[in-house]
């Protein structure tokens, strides 16, 4: 009986309709082509490694061969030197022996010569190196000082180069490798006069006095007498505006508070912000 094609055909397909795309490992599916690929890559990652152990394996020998080589060359003695030919039955060849070891002698000492004095070259051309970047230091500190600190003293001015030179970091400048020398930047600089405690110390009382000047610390135009009903705080999302107006509008004792725990720089920021308040009022 002949079979029907169609039937078998039939019968095919619902097999393979039938087989599984997924399996479960550790309670968790995994598609077949995701697991077979996975297998494929582990694989020819074994593969891989083998190869590379087999390769280091061969460049490990090669070396301890080498090694061994060089090991058992510096074990081998000394060959004694040629004997000097006899004075009285070869004068003209002991002549030349004795020339050639003098020559040789002074071609060593020729060659050790010129090593240290090499050396010693080099180590001038480092040390004026050096020398020439500490100077270059000392006189941008100098510019600094006579650009924004004109009123410092000598005592002051010495008492900043030696704050400057306990810095570092890639915020204050870059090491010269050449000659191991710190080269300072002008940020550096500022940082330095901001750790001499008299220069410190007047910068803040002057920007205090600034502060005091523009109405931070003082009264300003317009302000309630002091008997007068406080302000109400404004709250954390307030305007900076809002804020600045806040802080001229407290009594002097109050105002004075708020700023003695600022640093030069934050009072700087809060003169420049009361400026460009004035002008949008004005």
């Amino acid at each position: 009986m002949a079979e029907n094609p169609e039937a078998a055909s039939g019968t095919t397909t619902s097999q393979n309709d039938q087989q599984p795309t997924e399996i479960e490992v550790d309670g968790e599916k995994v598609s077949l082509q995701d697991a077979v690929t996975a297998l494929k890559n582990k694989a020819e990652w074994q593969k891989q490694y083998t190869l590379r152990d087999q390769e280091l394996a061969g460049e490990r020998k090669r070396v301890n061969n080498l090694l061994e080589k060089a090991i058992d060359a510096s074990q081998q003695p000394e060959a004694p030197p040629a004997p000097a030919p006899d004075p009285v039955e070869d004068r003209e060849a002991f002549e030349a022996y004795q020339n050639k070891r003098q020559a040789d002698t002074i071609a060593q000492a020729e060659a050790k010569a010129r090593e240290i004095a090499g050396q010693a070259e080099r180590r001038v051309m480092q040390s004026q190196h050096a020398e020439r970047l500490v100077k270059e230091n000392v006189a941008m500190a100098e510019r600094y000082c006579d650009t924004n600190l004109p009123d410092l003293s000598p005592q002051e001015r010495q008492a900043v180069v030696r704050e400057l030179g306990s810095l570092g970091g890639p915020q204050h400048g870059t090491l010269d490798k050449q000659s191991n020398v710190f080269v300072y930047n002008e940020k550096a600089v500022e940082k330095a006069t901001r750790m001499v405690d008299s220069i410190h110390g007047r910068t803040i009382a002057q920007a205090q006095a600034s502060a005091r000047q523009e109405g931070l610390t003082g009264r300003t135009q317009g302000q309630s007498a002091a008997n007068a009903a406080l302000p109400a705080r404004p709250p954390a999302d307030a305007t900076i505006s809002d804020k600045v107006g806040y802080l001229n509008s407290l009594p002097q004792s109050q105002q004075s508070a708020a700023v003695q725990g600022m640093d030069a720089d934050e009072i700087s920021q809060l003169i420049a912000q009361n400026r460009q308040n004035q002008m949008r009022n004005g």
